[in-house]
């Protein structure tokens, strides 16, 4: 599986969840910026990649976020659980994809008042996959 191809299989997860109403593929910063975005939103950004043995390992952070309001503060705590629920189901599904070999997530709540006034989690998330030998690029009889 290449980073395309799990750049595609995110996409269709968050676009297709029922929860979901905005996802975007790209850095942070840019997404902040996004005016009129429609909540609950994500936004998922590509970090880096390492190989360990016959692996290797792509590691992404993916922030899901809903609209609060601060002289409510229930809005945090209630807008930090539903992302978590969508969190999990993302987990879920990649966990059970076949041309997944283990997912590693760490999940950290947020809330964030620049722009828009949102909470919700930061899903650190490390997909390993297995490498295959590529006969048609990799010389085999040297």
């Amino acid at each position: 599986m290449t980073l395309t191809q799990l750049r595609i299989l995110f996409l269709n997860f968050f676009n297709k969840h029922k929860q979901v109403n905005h996802c975007v593929y790209g850095d942070l910063t840019d997404y902040v910026a996004i005016p009129d975005k429609l909540y609950y939103s994500v936004n998922i950004q590509y970090n880096n990649s390492t190989v360990s043995g016959k692996y290797i390992n792509h590691n992404y952070t993916i922030t899901v976020s809903d609209l609060m309001k601060l002289e409510i503060p229930e809005t945090e705590h209630s807008a930090i659980s539903n992302c978590m629920e969508i969190a999990k189901d993302f987990i879920t599904y990649l966990t059970y994809n076949d041309d997944i070999s283990s997912v590693s997530p760490s999940i950290q709540p947020f809330r964030q008042s620049t722009g828009d006034i949102t909470a919700g989690v930061v899903l650190g998330i490390n997909v390993q996959l297995f490498l295959p030998l590529n006969e048609c690029g990799i010389p085999t009889n040297l």
